[in-house]
Protein backbone atom coordinates (compact mmCIF):
# COMPACT_ATOMS: atom_id res chain seq x y z
CA UNK A 1 0.00 0.00 0.00
CA UNK A 2 1.20 3.21 -0.94
CA UNK A 3 1.03 6.46 0.83
CA UNK A 4 -1.18 7.96 -1.02
CA UNK A 5 -2.97 4.91 -1.30
CA UNK A 6 -3.43 4.75 2.96
CA UNK A 7 -3.92 8.60 2.71
CA UNK A 8 -6.89 7.95 0.09
CA UNK A 9 -8.33 5.55 2.44
CA UNK A 10 -8.16 7.20 5.61
CA UNK A 11 -10.27 9.63 3.82
CA UNK A 12 -12.36 7.26 2.51
CA UNK A 13 -12.71 6.01 6.14
CA UNK A 14 -13.52 9.57 7.39
CA UNK A 15 -16.40 10.15 4.91
CA UNK A 16 -17.92 6.83 5.36
CA UNK A 17 -19.20 4.92 8.84
CA UNK A 18 -16.51 2.67 8.57
CA UNK A 19 -17.10 1.17 4.80
CA UNK A 20 -14.32 0.91 2.38
CA UNK A 21 -13.88 0.48 -1.31
CA UNK A 22 -10.08 0.33 -1.36
CA UNK A 23 -10.07 -2.86 0.62
CA UNK A 24 -12.67 -4.47 -0.64
CA UNK A 25 -11.34 -4.01 -3.71
CA UNK A 26 -8.16 -5.75 -2.63
CA UNK A 27 -7.45 -9.24 -3.06
CA UNK A 28 -6.13 -11.15 0.09
CA UNK A 29 -2.44 -10.98 -0.78
CA UNK A 30 -2.72 -7.06 -1.13
CA UNK A 31 -4.66 -7.17 2.32
CA UNK A 32 -1.77 -9.24 3.67
CA UNK A 33 0.56 -6.55 2.17
CA UNK A 34 -1.56 -3.61 3.45
CA UNK A 35 -1.33 -5.27 7.24
CA UNK A 36 1.80 -4.95 6.75
CA UNK A 37 2.25 -1.80 5.12
CA UNK A 38 -0.36 0.18 7.56
CA UNK A 39 1.47 -1.44 10.70
CA UNK A 40 4.65 -0.12 9.47
CA UNK A 41 3.58 3.15 8.82
CA UNK A 42 1.23 3.25 12.61
CA UNK A 43 5.08 2.57 13.91
CA UNK A 44 6.90 5.36 11.85
CA UNK A 45 4.34 7.91 13.36
CA UNK A 46 4.05 6.93 16.99
CA UNK A 47 8.09 7.10 16.95
CA UNK A 48 7.90 10.36 15.29
CA UNK A 49 4.88 11.61 17.74
CA UNK A 50 7.20 10.25 20.24
CA UNK A 51 10.18 12.23 19.16
CA UNK A 52 8.51 15.66 18.85
CA UNK A 53 6.69 15.55 22.46
CA UNK A 54 6.81 13.01 24.51
CA UNK A 55 7.29 12.62 28.32
CA UNK A 56 7.01 9.47 31.06
CA UNK A 57 4.00 9.92 33.49
CA UNK A 58 3.68 6.88 36.03
CA UNK A 59 5.70 4.73 33.71
CA UNK A 60 3.70 5.40 30.76
CA UNK A 61 5.57 6.69 27.78
CA UNK A 62 2.37 9.38 26.62
CA UNK A 63 2.87 10.70 23.28
CA UNK A 64 1.17 14.80 22.32
CA UNK A 65 2.90 14.54 19.11
CA UNK A 66 1.93 13.84 15.61
CA UNK A 67 -1.15 12.96 17.06
CA UNK A 68 -3.07 13.30 13.62
CA UNK A 69 -1.07 10.71 11.51
CA UNK A 70 -1.05 8.77 14.53
CA UNK A 71 -5.35 8.28 15.05
CA UNK A 72 -5.37 7.99 10.88
CA UNK A 73 -2.69 5.03 11.21
CA UNK A 74 -4.73 3.62 14.06
CA UNK A 75 -8.19 3.84 12.05
CA UNK A 76 -6.63 2.44 9.27
CA UNK A 77 -5.01 -0.44 11.07
CA UNK A 78 -8.49 -1.40 12.71
CA UNK A 79 -10.17 -1.73 9.33
CA UNK A 80 -7.94 -3.50 7.92
CA UNK A 81 -7.84 -5.88 10.88
CA UNK A 82 -11.73 -5.86 10.45
CA UNK A 83 -11.42 -6.47 6.50
CA UNK A 84 -8.91 -9.59 7.61
CA UNK A 85 -11.40 -11.23 9.86
CA UNK A 86 -14.26 -11.29 7.54
CA UNK A 87 -12.54 -12.94 5.10
CA UNK A 88 -10.40 -15.27 7.48
CA UNK A 89 -7.19 -14.34 6.62
CA UNK A 90 -4.65 -15.37 8.99
CA UNK A 91 -2.54 -12.50 10.59
CA UNK A 92 1.21 -12.71 8.57
CA UNK A 93 4.35 -14.35 10.30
Amino acid sequence: MTLQQLETFCYELLATDGGTNTLTAFTDEELKMAYLDVLQQYGLELVCGAYENSTWMGGTLMIAGNEGPIKACATAFLAVLVEMSKRNIPLPA
